[in-house]
């Protein structure tokens, strides 16, 4: 089960936040604990508690008119500290056109630093609704593994915190390249074969990318409705059907990956 991407967008643009959370992503009603504004060098922003999870809290601060300066949302963030240490504040204006989340960074003995999203009323707001698919709680997962305060707020720092997420793939993409160049065989040079190793991850971050974004068997004409898991269901199916996935693979990564665009299949049928 997965959270409803095309509803969260519809959302977040019509600014029902509440609903999002709660409804979209199964988490909980968060109670009143913050005052219900905080005055800060002339601005006034109502706050509203959104929702919770694993103690993890999401708060609301409305303007009555357009948003001000992002040094002085992320002065009003951290003036929530003393409610929840752990957090993130949504920011919009009267209209809820104009809207930035803010999450800070507590890295033990580092200073903080605040991540920050915006979306316009000119965005489509498809980048954000996917950041904000990443804080999906399914109830299955919920009932087997309650999550913690550490189980939600790495999940909200993996899908926010763009610098940590960035660090992360390079240092893994890099012990990946050197597992998977031990495995090319019958090429020879050196050179040629790490030429080759990343040519084979770059495609295959290709297409991790347009799955997530279920572009992968989807024959919708209209949206993108296709399998957000396609690569491990295709492995699954692979392996019963032939005993190994590379009739798979190499149909995908090394004639259809290849190939030109115009000659290229449309990727259902792969």
């Amino acid at each position: 089960m997965s959270a409803n991407i095309g509803q969260i967008k519809t959302n977040l643009k019509a600014g029902h936040f509440g609903a999002i959370f709660q409804e979209e992503l199964g988490w909980n009603r968060l109670q009143r604990e913050a005052p219900p504004a905080i005055p800060l060098h002339g601005q006034n922003c109502s706050i509203a508690p959104l929702a919770e999870k694993g103690s993890f809290k999401v708060y609301l601060c409305t303007f009555a008119s357009d948003l001000p300066a992002e040094r002085i949302l992320k002065q009003l963030d951290r003036e929530l500290d003393i409610y929840a240490e752990e957090h993130m504040t949504i920011f919009a204006d009267a209209r809820k056109e104009n809207q930035v989340w803010i999450r800070t960074d507590k890295p033990l003995d580092q200073p903080t630093r605040s991540f920050t999203h915006r979306l316009t009323k000119q965005n489509s707001g498809e980048g954000l609704a996917r950041r904000i698919e990443q804080l999906f709680i399914d109830l299955i997962e919920e009932e087997e593994h309650p999550p913690s305060l550490t189980d939600i707020r790495d999940r909200v720092d993996k899908a926010f915190n763009v610098e940590k997420v960035t660090k992360t793939f390079y240092v893994k993409f890099q012990e990946q390249h050197t597992t998977f160049l031990t495995y090319i065989k019958n090429i020879s040079d050196l050179d040629d074969r790490k030429w080759y190793t990343s040519l084979m991850l770059n495609r295959l971050m290709f297409i991790y990318f347009i799955q997530k974004q279920r572009i992968l068997d989807n024959y919708s004409e209209h949206s993108f409705n296709g399998d957000k898991d396609y690569l491990r269901h295709r492995l699954e199916m692979t392996r019963a059907r032939y005993g190994c996935h590379n009739e798979s693979c190499v149909k995908l990564f090394s004639k259809q990956a290849g190939r030109d665009v115009k000659q290229a299949q449309p990727f259902c049928l792969i």
